[in-house]
């Protein structure tokens, strides 16, 4: 996946979240109910991703390569 294709999903990814944001006003209550439950699958989703990349990430040596000496480190210093 290109920087590009990255960049475009993650655009898609705010969208997705804002129109969620957006569908909660006046929502009844099992609307409010429903979006819960699509944020948590969401979450579930955008941590299992984030898994598999930094597991990715580990055996390809990325952050090795660039200086760091842990995972860890370059995980506090790249997101803060």
């Amino acid at each position: 996946m290109s920087t590009g294709r990255v960049a475009a999903a993650h655009d898609r990814l705010i969208e997705a979240v804002e129109e969620l944001r957006a569908a909660t006003a006046g929502a009844s209550d099992t609307e409010q109910i429903t979006v819960l439950i699509a944020c948590e699958a969401a979450r579930r989703r955008l941590d299992h991703l984030s898994v598999d990349v930094l597991a990715s990430a580990e055996r390809r040596d990325v952050f090795t390569s660039r200086g760091y000496k842990t995972s860890s480190a370059a995980l506090a210093d790249l997101l803060g």
